[in-house]
């Protein structure tokens, strides 16, 4: 399970979040433990909210957590994400387009800001590797629009073209649809399977408007099939990936801000079967938000 720090956890010494500059609490990563989340891409357009200090103490404490990260680098020297189950390897990068704080030249290494160059370099390392697939988290910031824009699309497929195979959007609050295509290949007669979801919305956030209240996580599986002669010598590979449909999310938040998330199927069999657990005004959210998702996914 690998999701999206949208946030420094950058500990109190450097205050905590306003409305335009992030910081949480350290707990948070407890949080994110026990939903059994194992990587985190961390290049987002806040990473730098607190600045260097910020960067640095938030990687000390992912380390610290023993929570795997890429996006955000505490040297020159980049690091790299490869996970690794049942002979699949998949390579995650972690992409931001733009930075809220400003970064000098001399802290550009902190924080992945998408460039044709650092793509180029970061892939060819990947596929050094051997790795089968390669997902991307890409903070494209569009804040609260349901509605993709073009500077999103055009960065996914910027994405695409370098070899990515996923690309899962992370800067809007609000889920927005998806794409999937057999692509060409530069240079090559063979195809590329590419999927994107443009936003996932925001899981855990500070549900400022009822389609905050929504979020999906994407629900892929990865498969590879390998032949192997009398010798066991691999003699034939191929692999491809299965798109299910995201998991989706409704959070209710009560009047002091403490919230609950449900999965937005179960919030619907809730109201459905007489529990009090919803207001009219929560079903109607709910109901909205299912229709949505339904005619964006299915």
């Amino acid at each position: 399970v690998v999701g999206s720090l949208n946030t420094p956890v950058a500990g109190s010494e450097l205050g905590y979040s306003t409305t335009k500059i992030y910081n949480t609490p350290v707990e948070i990563l407890d949080t994110i433990q026990k939903l059994n989340i194992s990587a985190l891409a961390t290049a987002t357009s806040h990473s730098m909210d607190k600045k260097q200090e910020g960067v640095l103490n938030t990687i000390e404490n992912l380390e610290t957590k023993g929570i795997k990260y890429t996006g955000t680098n505490k040297s020159q020297e980049k690091s790299y994400l490869i996970l690794e189950k049942n002979n699949i390897k998949i390579g995650v990068l972690s992409y931001t387009t733009e930075s809220n704080i400003k970064m000098s030249d001399d802290e550009t290494y902190l924080v992945n800001v998408l460039t044709d160059e650092s793509l180029t370099q970061d892939v060819k390392y990947l596929k050094d590797q051997n790795v089968d697939f390669i997902v991307a988290y890409l903070c494209c910031p569009n804040e609260d629009s349901t509605l993709t824009n073009n500077v999103q699309k055009e960065n996914a497929d910027k994405l695409f073209d370098a070899g990515v195979n996923i690309v899962l959007g992370t800067g809007s609050k609000v889920v927005q649809g998806y794409y999937e295509d057999q692509i060409e290949i530069s240079g090559s007669e063979e195809k590329s399977h590419v999927y994107a979801i443009y936003s996932l919305g925001d899981l855990i956030g500070s549900y400022e408007t009822d389609d905050n209240l929504v979020s999906v996580i994407a629900n892929i599986e990865f498969e590879k099939d390998i032949v192997k002669n009398r010798k066991g010598e691999v003699i034939k590979e191929t692999k491809d990936f299965k798109v299910n449909l995201p998991i989706s999310t409704f959070a209710k938040v009560t009047s002091s801000y403490s919230s609950t998330l449900y999965l937005l199927d179960d919030a619907m069999e809730k109201y459905n079967t007489d529990s009090d657990e919803f207001t009219a005004g929560e079903y109607a959210i709910i109901s909205d938000a299912s229709e949505r998702i339904k005619k964006l996914f299915e």
